[in-house]
């Protein structure tokens, strides 16, 4: 069974379960990220897919931000392996130069 999916674009990738209000939502183009996130539940288990797309060349700023929230997982992965991993340790990435992510980058 296909679990509820979700679309957004932009800041509004930030937005966990965004939900788009007519008039109020931006239209999908070319110059920004567009965020998927899906799903299904099954007798064995249960996934959870996040996909963050870009319908042109992305910027240097995105490609970096994109960057750093792919990071965090591989610290969290680490400290679990080595359990000696604070888990703010895992936003590393993130927090490095002060830089904060890109909204829609998929970072939650």
């Amino acid at each position: 069974m296909l679990t509820a999916r979700h679309g957004s674009y932009g800041p509004n990738g930030a937005i966990i379960h965004y939900k788009p209000e007519p008039g109020a939502c931006a239209q999908i183009g070319r110059d920004n990220l567009y965020l998927v996130d899906s799903g299904g539940q099954y007798r064995d288990g249960t996934t959870d897919v996040t996909r963050t797309l870009h319908f042109a060349t992305p910027t240097q700023h995105q490609r970096e931000c994109y960057t750093r929230c792919v990071h965090c997982p591989t610290h969290l992965l680490a400290a679990a392996r080595e359990a000696a991993l604070h888990p703010l340790q895992a936003r590393t990435a993130l927090l490095r130069d002060a830089a904060s992510p890109l909204p829609g980058a998929g970072c939650t």
